[in-house]
């Protein structure tokens, strides 16, 4: 079991996906923060010592407010990772996927979202960015 001294922050309007995910992290031993996107996400960003955001691009979504989420928070903090989960069917421009450190499609399962979760949380600067560009030249 994993325990990140920095909570995790989870955005998402989607009660059941909250829970679920929820359940997961925790499971693992992670602190789990809630926010709903847009501003809320960005004032709990600035309130909590984060390790790691979750952002979940749901259905229930504003149309273009999952994106100006991610925009406002990688702007306030671009070097903290976020792990873009979205609908299988979602398509996901380049921009979009250089700000998310991670992108995960739905269904997703518990034991998926803390393995992510780990990596994020575990690896250097340095790591990421060459597991993001080995990421984003699969998307070309």
């Amino acid at each position: 079991m994993m325990t990140s001294i920095q909570p995790i922050l989870l955005v998402t309007e989607d009660a059941a996906c909250r829970e679920s995910f929820t359940r997961a992290l925790r499971a693992e031993g992670w602190q789990v923060l809630h926010s709903k996107p847009g501003r809320p996400a960005v004032q709990a960003l600035q309130a909590n010592n984060l390790g790691l955001i979750v952002l979940h691009f749901g259905v229930s979504n504003t149309a273009g407010e999952p994106v100006a989420t991610l925009e406002a928070l990688t702007d306030f903090d671009p070097l903290l990772p976020v792990l873009l989960v979205c609908d299988r069917r979602d398509v996901i421009n380049y921009r979009t996927a250089l700000m998310a450190d991670m992108v995960m499609r739905t269904p997703v399962r518990g034991e998926e979202l803390a393995e992510a979760a780990y990596t994020l949380l575990s690896e250097t600067l340095r790591e990421r960015m060459h597991r993001k560009s080995a990421d984003l030249a699969a998307l070309a």
